[in-house]
């Protein structure tokens, strides 16, 4: 994935290689890993039906498999991680 000039505090992607748009959305969730209780906050940056753009603090290192928590609404879906950059995370949803 490459990164074009920088526009309004956001980057810009020059080549985006995925078959769906995503939707741009800012919404908070929770990551609760599979093997244990310990839950990290992220926010959702962008969406489709088949995987999510994630924002992580970046002290926190994410598994690799997952499930994302959805806000309030406890909408859970299952995550495998396919790209980490810094604080930012490229997830597809494994079930559907």
């Amino acid at each position: 994935m490459k990164f074009g000039s920088r526009r309004e505090g956001r980057f810009m992607i020059a080549n985006d290689r995925r078959r769906i748009k995503r939707t741009q959305v800012l919404k908070h969730a929770r990551i609760l890993p599979l093997d244990s209780a310990h839950e990290l906050d992220c926010v959702i940056c962008d969406v489709t039906n088949l995987g999510a753009g994630l924002r992580i603090p970046p002290s926190v290192s994410a598994p690799q498999t997952f499930e994302l928590v959805f806000g309030s609404t406890l909408f859970r879906r299952r995550c495998e991680v396919k790209w980490a950059l810094g604080e930012r995370l490229g997830v597809a949803f494994t079930e559907v």
